[in-house]
C-alpha cells in the first residue's frame, strides 16, 4: 500500500514552474468535452473497481495532454475526484500532486477534500483504520503551515474514521490532537495579525517579538525565529538571540549561550515556552560538552539529565510517530504461525518477527534478541510513511554482543540500490547514514562498547543529519540537496530491523546484527536536545517510553 506523496520533483527532474489555473469558462468547456467523450466509461463506472478504471485512463491522458491547460486541468481534476469516489485516497491525492505540478492551485486544501470524500466511501473498521493513518500524514504538512481551519477539518474526519474503526486508542490520540490544534490555533491568533505588520514594515519591534517568540518557543524554529528575536522590543530577548546568532564555536562562548537561557527559563511562566527555552540551552550544553572536563562537565551532565526527566513528562509520543515500540512481553502477539510485535504508534505499524525472540532482559522490561545469522523483524507499512517527509528521527536501546569487520544493520528503511535511511554497527562504531539519490550524508559515533546497553538517535531536520549516543551528540554533517524522502530516493522494501532492507540480496546476507534491541521509535519531526535526553533519561531511569 503507498501513501501519497507530497514531492515537487519527478525522477530526479526538477518541474517546471506551475502556471496559472485556467479560466472558469475554459474549464467549463473542456468539462463538456470532458463528458461528451467519455460518456460511455461514465454510464459504465457503477463500481468502485470500474470507476478507479476510468480515473486511471483520464489520469494517463492528463499526464500526456500538452498544449492544452484547459483539458490537462479538468482530465487531471476529474481523475482525481473520480479516484476519491471510489474510496482511493491515495491515487485520489497522487493526481492532486500532479495537478499541482502543472497549476498553481491549494493541493492541501484538494488533499482534505479528498480524504473527506474516500473516508465516506470506506467500509470495514481496516479501512477506517487506514482513513486514519492517512489522515495522521496529511495534518503534518497542513500543521507545518499554521493552516488550523483546514488541521481542524481533517482531524473531525479522522476522528469519524477511528470510531468506525473501532480502535479506542486512536480515537483517544486523535481527539487530543485536536485539543492540541485548538489551542495552538488560539496561539496564533497574534501571530497572524504582528505577521501582517511584517509585511508593512519589517523592522517593527512589537511584531518582530510576537512572531519570533511564536517560533523560537512553539515551532522550535530558531533558525527563522532568532533573527526576528533580534529585532524584537524585548531588550532581554534581543541580547539572547544576537549571542545565540554570533558565528562562534568556542567552547566557552556555546557554555554563556546555554547558560543565558537556561537562566532566563528560570522566570519563564509559559511552561511551554520554558521548555523550548531550556530546549535550546541543552543544545548549546550538548555541543560544549565533549570538550568539557571536571565541576564545568559535572554540572553540564546534571542539568541535561535534569531537563531530560522534566521532558520525559511531556513528550509527545503520538503526534508524527510512525512507529513506537517498548517490546513488553505483551506487545508480542501470534497469528497463526507468524510471531508480531505491537506498535503502540497511533499507526498500527506491527512488526512481523523472523526468528527474532523476545527475553526479559531490556532498558525496561523485555528487550528483542537478534542472533546475528539470519533474525530480524519486518515492518511492510513503515516505508510508505516515510515518504513524503522533510524530516525525522530514529531512536533506540542498543546491546550489541561481538564487533563485525562488516557493517551489520540495525535498522534500514526503504534499501535501493544505494538510497536507503540506515543505521549500523561496526567495529564499535555506529553509523547513521542517510543517502539518496539528491543527498544525504554518513555520520559515525565511535566507542560503542559490545555487551552493554547504549541509547542511540538519528536525527535529519532537512538540512542536516545528526546522531546522538547516550543523550549527547557525537557528529553531525549537513544535508543541503535532500528536501525530501521520495519513491524516487527511497525505494519500496520493507523496513527491517537487524538486516537491511533489501534482505535478499545476497551481499547482504552476513549484515545481520547481532545483539538486543529495545525501546524502538521512528518520527516523522526532528526531535530537539532536550528531547532526545528525554528518551535517554527515561530509559536510563529503566522507564519504558509508555509508562
Amino acid at each position: 500500500m503507498n501513501l501519497c506523496v507530497w514531492s515537487d520533483e519527478v525522477r530526479g527532474a526538477r518541474l517546471a514552474q506551475p502556471q496559472p489555473k485556467p479560466s472558469d469558462e475554459d474549464l467549463a468547456a473542456s468539462l463538456d468535452l470532458a463528458r461528451r467523450v467519455y460518456a460511455d466509461e461514465f454510464d459504465r463506472a457503477k463500481s468502485s473497481k470500474q470507476k478507479r478504471s476510468l480515473a486511471e485512463e483520464l489520469l494517463k491522458q492528463g499526464i500526456e495532454t500538452q498544449n492544452d491547460p484547459a483539458g490537462k486541468y479538468t482530465l487531471l481534476d476529474l481523475a482525481s475526484k473520480i479516484y476519491a469516489g471510489a474510496g482511493d485516497y491515495e491515487s485520489a491525492a497522487a493526481a492532486n500532486q500532479k495537478l499541482a505540478a502543472n497549476f498553481e492551485i491549494d493541493v492541501l486544501t484538494r488533499h482534505a477534500q479528498a480524504l473527506a470524500t474516500a473516508a465516506r466511501a470506506a467500509s470495514g473498521p481496516d479501512e477506517h483504520s487506514a482513513f486514519v493513518q492517512h489522515a495522521d500524514l496529511l495534518l503534518d504538512d497542513i500543521l507545518s503551515r499554521d493552516r488550523f481551519e483546514l488541521a481542524l477539518s481533517v482531524a473531525n474526519v479522522a476522528v469519524a474514521s477511528a470510531r468506525k474503526s473501532r480502535d479506542n486508542a486512536k480515537l483517544a490520540a486523535m481527539r487530543d490532537r485536536i485539543d492540541s490544534i485548538a489551542r495552538w490555533k488560539r496561539q496564533f491568533a497574534d501571530v497572524a495579525e504582528a505577521s501582517e505588520t511584517l509585511q508593512q514594515d519589517a523592522l517593527d519591534p512589537e511584531a518582530n517579538l510576537v512572531v519570533g517568540k511564536y517560533l523560537c518557543f512553539v515551532k522550535q524554529n530558531w533558525q527563522s525565529g532568532l533573527p526576528l528575536l533580534a529585532l524584537g522590543s524585548d531588550d532581554a530577548l534581543k541580547v539572547l538571540a544576537a549571542r545565540d546568532l554570533s558565528d562562534t564555536s568556542e567552547t566557552n562562548q556555546m557554555m554563556a549561550r546555554a547558560d543565558a537561557w537556561w537562566k532566563y527559563s528560570d522566570d519563564e511562566t509559559n511552561a511551554d515556552h520554558r521548555r523550548a527555552q531550556r530546549s535550546r540551552a541543552a543544545h548549546w550544553y550538548s555541543a560544549a560538552l565533549p570538550d568539557l572536563t571536571g565541576l564545568n562537565k559535572a554540572r553540564v551532565e546534571k542539568q541535561l539529565e535534569q531537563l531530560g526527566l522534566e521532558m520525559a513528562q511531556s513528550l509527545d509520543l503520538q503526534s508524527d510517530t510512525v512507529l513506537l515500540q517498548t517490546f513488553s512481553r505483551r506487545k508480542i502477539n501470534r497469528r497463526g504461525n507468524d510471531y508480531y510485535v505491537v506498535d503502540e504508534s497511533p499507526l498500527a505499524n506491527h512488526g512481523r518477527l523472523h526468528g527474532a525472540l523476545w527475553v526479559e532482559e531490556g532498558v525496561a522490561g523485555g528487550s528483542i534478541d537478534l542472533d546475528g545469522k539470519n533474525h530480524s523483524v519486518e515492518y511492510p507499512n513503515l516505508v510508505p510513511l516515510l515518504r513524503g517527509a522533510t524530516r525525522m528521527t530514529l531512536a533506540c536501546w542498543i546491546y550489541p554482543r561481538q564487533s563485525k569487520p562488516e557493517h551489520a544493520f540495525i535498522f534500514d528503511a526503504g534499501f535501493h540500490a544505494n538510497a536507503s535511511v540506515s543505521l549500523l554497527y561496526r567495529n564499535e562504531e555506529v553509523a547513521f547514514s542517510l543517502s539518496t539519490d539528491h543527498g544525504g550524508a554518513y555520520v559515525v559515533a565511535k566507542d560503542i562498547s559490545t555487551d552493554k546497553w547504549h541509547h542511540v538517535a538519528a536525527v535529519w531536520d532537512g538540512s542536516e543529519q545528526v546522531l546522538f549516543v547516550d543523550g549527547q551528540r557525537v557528529d553531525s554533517a549537513a544535508t543541503p540537496d535532500l528536501k525530501r524522502l521520495t519513491p524516487e530516493n527511497l525505494g519500496d522494501q520493507p523496513a527491517r530491523l537487524g538486516i537491511c532492507a533489501k534482505r535478499g540480496d545476497r551481499r547482504m546476507g552476513g549484515w545481520y546484527f547481532n545483539g538486543r534491541i529495545d525501546e524502538l521509535v521512528v518520527f516523522r519531526r526532528a526531535l530537539s536536545d532536550a528531547e532526545i535526553g528525554a528518551l535517554y533519561y527515561k530509559g536510563k531511569a529503566a522507564e519504558s517510553l509508555t509508562d
